[in-house]
């Protein structure tokens, strides 16, 4: 719906728009709201956009309220104008020639809008004026160091963490929609279509909705401190409102909801119909299985995360979600006897523009992982693997509450869990042991996660996958 309606209870919708101050003292009221005498979704998207366009080069609101009516009465206009992001309006949608022509003398008689005075409630017009995204980052952080002792510091860095995901994500995302523009917009080009784009890309890390919530409160604490210090438009609604939220009713089904572990029937019926005809169809699902891993992780894997730490081999699961997530745990003998290092060494030798141990992954918003995802759903319906149950689901992430589970049923405490998981739990002595004294502790509790299953045919010949790296390297799918 577009950004400027509302539909009341009556069905009908609405045009709202924020005031200008100047505006406000002339007419007495902070914002304006107009009737577009229509209860149809797409009729009400196109007399908002033209009430707001002729609103903003200066028409007096009797006069769009006229034009309304008009619209009313039968006398429409069958076109649609967009904005580009320089302010130059645009031709969006024309039914024929005749309202072409009319579409073209509405432009001319609007001209740039970046130049009007009037604020809308949204910002819907991208502008490259004003503080930056990346400078407003800036002070925010400064001003957030300020508070030193009054902050907790584990907080301060989720914070962080949040905003330099938000930043690194908004430009990719501008980049993609806006090529030919320094993605750096200008903070009061943010509007709300930013923020429900950047919340989708969380969801489709398989984020929890409790913290999503918490990313979402950081990024809209940013806005609300932007707005404060006149860095955003005090007469714009923050994008970030109402956009995040943990309910009630997600907290009673927060311990319900998430993947379900597989049982040991269910992880032979997967193996059968896994063809290891790649690396990651080969290795994926096996890394999962025996370190419990999230799928961001292992797509992000390179040679460098295995190595010798004194007499055991481990596993650098580079994290992508807390700093608890980054970890080195003991890399399970599973995984060394169905010669994961030997593929690893034969990364080495051949040497490719990147030294992730999956080098062709795709980046699909901003991640190499959802490749993986998209190919093991279709391995869950071979082995006819589902659930009835719409609050569960199974997906590769539930490799990981496998491993859990293992865990668990080997009575191995929470915090050594959380440790090998990557998840945050309270301890005052997690930092007291030397990381190979620590990796040893770990051992035998990754090796007594076994599973009755043969694992044989995974077993992996020396340069097996070679042509095909080769092949994607020709083909310049192996990218730095």
């Amino acid at each position: 719906m577009f950004s400027h309606t509302r539909k009341t209870d009556t069905g009908t919708y609405h045009f709202r728009q924020a005031l200008s101050k100047p505006q406000q003292l002339r007419l007495g009221k902070t914002e304006l709201v107009l009737s577009l005498l229509t209860k149809k979704p797409a009729e009400a998207k196109k007399r908002a956009s033209l009430a707001f366009f002729m609103l903003s080069a200066g028409s007096n609101p009797l006069d769009v309220k006229k034009v309304l009516k008009s619209l009313q009465e039968g006398n429409s206009k069958q076109f649609e104008i967009g904005v580009l992001p320089d302010g130059r309006p645009f031709i969006k949608k024309a039914d024929g020639k005749e309202d072409r022509q009319l579409a073209l003398d509405e432009i001319d008689r609007i001209g740039p809008v970046h130049t009007l005075q009037a604020t809308s409630q949204y910002q819907t017009v991208p502008t490259q004026s004003g503080l930056t995204l990346s400078q407003a980052v800036i002070n925010y952080k400064q001003h957030r160091l300020s508070r030193g002792k009054n902050s907790n510091p584990e907080t301060e860095k989720e914070r962080i963490k949040a905003l330099n995901t938000f930043e690194s994500w908004h430009k990719d995302y501008c980049k993609e929609i806006f090529p030919s523009l320094n993605p750096d917009f200008s903070l009061a080009s943010i509007d709300r279509t930013h923020i429900t784009g950047f919340r989708t890309m969380l969801e489709s890390l398989d984020y929890a909705p409790k913290t999503m919530a918490k990313i979402g409160s950081y990024i809209h604490q940013f806005f609300a401190y932007c707005q404060d210090s006149g860095f955003y438009p005090i007469t714009q609604i923050l994008p970030t409102t109402k956009q995040f939220s943990f309910t009630e009713e997600d907290k009673k089904n927060a311990s319900k909801a998430g993947f379900q572990a597989f049982t040991y029937k269910q992880i032979e019926a997967i193996f059968e119909h896994i063809e290891p005809e790649t690396p990651h169809q080969h290795f994926s699902a096996l890394l999962a299985l025996f370190t419990g891993a999230r799928r961001q992780e292992i797509a992000g894997l390179t040679t460098d995360d295995f190595f010798k730490l004194g007499e055991y081999w481990a596993i650098h699961l580079p994290g992508t979600k807390t700093d608890n997530a980054d970890r080195t745990i003991p890399l399970h003998s599973k995984l060394i006897e169905l010669g994961l290092l030997d593929y690893v060494e034969d990364i080495k030798k051949l040497a490719l523009s990147n030294n992730r141990i999956f080098p062709y992954l795709p980046l699909i918003k901003n991640q190499y992982g959802k490749k993986l995802t998209d190919d093991f759903m279709p391995v869950l319906e071979l082995a006819k693997i589902k659930l009835p149950d719409s609050q569960h689901k199974f997906g590769l992430h539930s490799f990981r509450d496998t491993f859990n589970q293992e865990l668990i049923d080997n009575g191995i405490e929470e915090q050594k869990r959380c440790e090998l998981l990557g998840q945050k739990h309270i301890s005052v002595n997690k930092d007291h042991y030397g990381k190979e004294y620590k990796l040893k502790i770990l051992v035998p509790f990754v090796e007594g996660v076994k599973f009755p299953v043969d694992f044989s045919y995974f077993k992996y010949q020396e340069k097996q996958h070679n042509e095909f790296l080769l092949d994607m390297m020709s083909k310049g799918k192996i990218k730095n």
